[in-house]
């Protein structure tokens, strides 16, 4: 059964609270993912959601450059991107800098359906472009990826 751990819950809204980013990267489907997001406090009942769900991901990319050129940075604090695994490939196999750097504006993002390779690679490119820090914590052998690119890494 795959339930949340104690505290998760007061630990996640406390993260946000002090505006530190948190990325989630799941292999769930989209629907999971979000209820979890909601569950564990990764999306307040204040967030507004913005999908890049798309099945057609030259349409995901367009939406993606689109919604990158009409928000304001500082609305997006109070938003969760949700976006797919084959959309979050395909945009980071084209646009990957300005995708990341567009990510680092939301209070939150949520990556559903992604790999264990795509979750090495993503935590790669934040911490690389956006020149940070980061700590990955996973579950599973799903997870040795993205903790292996982590400055820290728990399992």
């Amino acid at each position: 059964e795959d339930r949340l751990q104690d505290g998760v819950e007061e630990s996640i809204k406390i993260i946000r609270e002090a505006n530190i980013k948190l990325w989630v990267l799941t292999g769930d489907k989209i629907q999971t993912a979000v209820e979890v997001g909601r569950n564990c406090n990764l999306i307040k009942r204040t967030d507004h959601l913005k999908y890049l769900t798309q099945d057609d991901c030259d349409d995901a990319l367009r939406q993606f450059l689109k919604m990158r050129g009409n928000e304001e940075s500082d609305k997006l604090i109070n938003s969760v991107l949700i976006i797919s695994g084959s959309n979050l490939e395909y945009i980071l196999t084209n646009e990957m800098k300005r995708f990341i750097k567009f990510c680092s504006l939301f209070g939150a993002v949520l990556c559903c359906r992604t790999t264990p390779k795509l979750k090495g690679e993503i935590v790669a490119a934040v911490r690389h472009i956006l020149n940070l820090r980061s700590l990955s914590i996973g579950d599973g052998a799903n997870d040795v990826t993205m903790i292996q690119e982590a400055n820290i890494g728990a399992a």
